[in-house]
């Protein structure tokens, strides 16, 4: 064709055409001579016209031609499918999970998320404790206060020293601090350590033992002077001194555990018989370059009288810091009664514990064996009679625990009876100690699973959240639906009808605009109340001005147009001007950005429940995370799983908004 068309112009350019011979010149200027005879041609013949063939299309509607487009978007599909999930979920879950979201079991509260069976390492009810946990040489396990032995596994023990009291450590030294002076001379300046006054018969043999510490320097602290007594009161007010003996001449830094003979210092000075008023003491020399300290592990005053040892001497007498320091009055530890010893000895300085001795440890601790396994409860007649009853076992009170029997071992949650007391007043009543498997004694038939957990009142998260996320979901749809159609009539006669109409209307949004919405939402709050209807109208308020803005703006892009022209001439009216051939070329924005309101809303509730002016009364989804942000370190799952749900229902929503968008877009019609 392309040789033709060029014999062709040059032939007609040459005027070389002869005898259907077509002469033409090449690019060298060569002539070239081509014969074309009509036998060359082929005449074809069409049967039918292009225009006469049927449409093989089949007739759509633009909803239909809107659905299939979106499917063709996966991306939106999925977000519209996730949606539709978290719909049913949020229908269906608090109707038909089993778990009340009111009534508060605090056996059960901060329940790990369960899907597995305990051992699998992941979403088994398991948590692992990774911060030091004291733990307890007299039970072999952590801090029984909180943790139960049996539910504690993969147990990692270490060891330490700390200065700081508490119940598990042991040992250590009593630190008597004297702060650094400024002014004057370290001897007029001495700090005192001195025990409770008692009676000295000197007719006993008494000894002072005191273990002294030596080591290197601690921080600001160095190891100052200092000297021990006895010194003798008046009276009992220990105001007025009568008699002060010292064990050493001078100020002593030795740190080794000496013995003093008190007997022998009061006879060398002459002293006999009984002297009342009488306490040890320390003299402890201040220093103006430092914080002076001495350290003692035990001071222990002893007599030769058994009586006069127990019921004094043993009293004043001091071993283990930890106890003393931490001000343990008459505990039983081990069996062994602890005293506050500590406590009788005064000091016009410092008084602090150093190097205390314990054990720490970190464990996989299973939420689930320590909330439903075998616990010690009190079985109060009534309960006893109503498993009585039920015929779970048999219990005679005249008896005692013996008499306990097991009749139903599927259904009776008491496994021993411990103990029994009688409890007097007008009717005979007792009250039995039993071990218990808790989950029986909750009701259950078996231990349930929380596969999200439960929170410190012993709610179940998934129910709690999802029932919050109806209330929510409601919230935001009604709002959204009165702001859209707000909106879209405010916005429709600003845009359309412009000039004065519009400028008015534009300058009484810009006003009701610059009042921030917070202080209307108080207002609103302050003066209804904080319930669902105070929320919704605080939120429609303002809420219709987007979308009026983006209505008002899809107006002026479309109203030109030919085809809203070409019907105006018709005679078309201007309300179907708006909603049948303005409004549907807006319909898809319009509807993108309603789309996005709804998670809107839900933030905004959000964001008002965590300045504590959330619902009264009410579980929303904002509220369950305003209320559980303080456990996000030690149950992160409370805040992170309704955290996760808010992102994915924030992107699902996009992704099902922008399907929309352009499934609703009619200059898109009929592409693919």
């Amino acid at each position: 064709m392309d040789l033709l068309i060029l014999v062709s112009e040059w032939g007609q350019r040459n005027n070389m055409e002869k005898n259907n011979v077509f002469v033409y010149k090449d690019s060298e200027l060569k002539e070239h001579a081509i014969t074309i005879e009509q036998s060359d041609f082929e005449q074809v013949k069409i049967e039918k016209r292009s225009f006469e063939r049927k449409f093989e299309d089949k007739p759509t509607t633009f909803a239909k031609d809107a659905f299939k487009r979106f499917l063709k978007n996966k991306s939106s599909v999925a977000g519209g499918i996730i949606l539709g999930l978290i719909l049913l979920l949020v229908i269906f879950v608090p109707m038909f999970s089993g778990f009340s979201t009111d009534a508060i079991t605090y056996d059960e509260k901060f329940l790990e998320p369960k899907l597995f069976n305990a051992g699998t390492g992941f979403w088994d009810g398991t948590k692992y404790i990774d911060d030091p946990v004291t733990y307890d040489e007299a039970t072999e396990s952590p801090d029984p206060t909180y943790y139960r032995k049996e539910a504690v596994s993969e147990l990692k023990i270490f060891e330490g020293y700390s200065n700081s009291y508490a119940v598990y450590n042991k040992g250590g030294y009593v630190r008597f601090v004297a702060p650094q002076i400024f002014s004057g001379e370290p001897q007029d300046r001495l700090y005192k350590i001195e025990s409770a006054y008692f009676t000295l018969d000197l007719a006993n043999q008494y000894n002072m033992e005191v273990g002294f510490y030596g080591g290197e320097t601690d921080g600001d602290y160095k190891f100052g002077s200092y000297k021990t007594y006895v010194i003798a009161y008046e009276n009992a007010e220990k105001k007025v001194v009568l008699h002060k003996y010292y064990f050493e001449d001078e100020f002593s830094q030795d740190f080794t555990t000496k013995t003093y003979d008190v007997t022998k210092l009061l006879t060398d000075n002459g002293l006999s018989g009984s002297i009342e008023y009488v306490a040890f003491g320390i003299d402890q020399l201040p220093s103006k370059e430092y914080n002076s300290q001495v350290l003692f592990d035990k001071i222990v005053v002893t007599s030769s009288d058994a009586t006069e040892q127990e019921e004094i001497f043993d009293i004043v007498s001091f071993t283990d810091a930890n106890y003393q320091v931490g001000g343990v009055k008459k505990e039983k530890r081990d069996g062994i009664e602890v005293k506050n010893n500590l406590a009788l000895w005064t000091s016009n300085g410092n008084k602090f514990l150093y190097h205390a001795y314990y054990k720490y440890c970190n464990f996989r601790y299973d939420t689930y064996l320590a909330a439903y396994g075998h616990v010690t409860r009190v079985i109060t007649k009534d309960k006893m009679r109503e498993y009585i009853k039920a015929k779970y076992c048999t219990y005679d009170p005249s008896v005692g625990p013996s008499s306990f029997k097991v009749l139903n071992e599927e259904k009776c949650p008491i496994v021993e009876v411990i103990s029994h007391k009688d409890i007097s007043g007008t009717f005979p009543d007792y009250e039995a100690t039993c071990i218990v498997l808790n989950y029986k004694y909750l009701g259950y038939d078996k231990p349930p699973k929380y596969i999200f957990g439960t929170t410190d009142q012993g709610k179940d998260l998934f129910t709690l959240m999802f029932k919050g996320l109806r209330t929510s979901l409601l919230l935001g749809l009604i709002t959204s639906a009165v702001n859209f159609i707000i909106g879209i009539i405010w916005g429709a006669i600003s845009g359309y009808f412009g000039g004065w109409v519009d400028i008015f209307m534009e300058r009484f949004t810009d006003i009701l605009g610059r009042v921030p919405w917070m202080v209307i939402m108080t207002l609103c709050i302050l003066h209804l109340g904080r319930n669902f209807a105070t929320f919704a109208l605080a939120l429609c308020l303002t809420g219709w001005m987007g979308v009026a803005g983006t209505t008002r703006a899809q107006f002026y892009r479309f109203k030109g147009r030919e085809y809203v022209l070409a019907s105006r001439t018709l005679g078309a009216s201007d309300v179907r001007l708006i909603f049948r051939h303005i409004l549907p070329n807006s319909l898809g924005t319009l509807v993108t950005s309603t789309v996005f309101m709804i998670p809107g809303v839900i933030y905004s509730e959000s964001t008002l429940a965590y300045l504590n002016l959330g619902m009264n009364g009410s579980n929303t989804f904002g509220v369950i995370l305003a209320d559980y942000r303080q456990y996000l370190s030690s149950a992160t799952y409370l805040v992170m799983i309704p955290a996760v749900l808010m992102a994915i229902m924030m992107v699902s929503f996009n992704l099902f908004g922008n399907g929309l968008r352009d499934a609703l877009n009619p200059s898109l019609k009929g592409s693919d």
